[in-house]
């Protein structure tokens, strides 16, 4: 949990470069613990779930993570999913 702490801090401080203020430190929000991923527990659950990484929602939008970013990026992974009908 120590070194998922000290990348949120880097991710931070690299955010705070690229738009050049201060982020705030919103740690306490984050629950860094193992768990279900969200896509799996929504499809065991009835849903239809998409899923895409951060990287693939930039690339459709004709966006990309600065190169000298990607590495202090969080994995982050975007879920969409639609009630299966009953």
């Amino acid at each position: 949990m120590r070194r998922q702490r000290e990348d949120m801090q880097r991710m931070r401080a690299a955010a705070a470069r690229l738009v050049k203020v201060e982020v705030t430190d919103l740690d306490e929000l984050w629950y860094a613990e193992e768990r279900t991923a969200a896509a799996d527990w929504l499809s065991r659950h009835g849903w239809q779930v998409s899923s895409q990484t951060m990287s693939e929602v930039l690339a459709r939008y004709g966006r990309s993570v600065p190169s000298d970013l990607e590495d202090s990026m969080p994995p982050t992974l975007f879920v969409s999913a639609q009630r299966s009908p009953a």
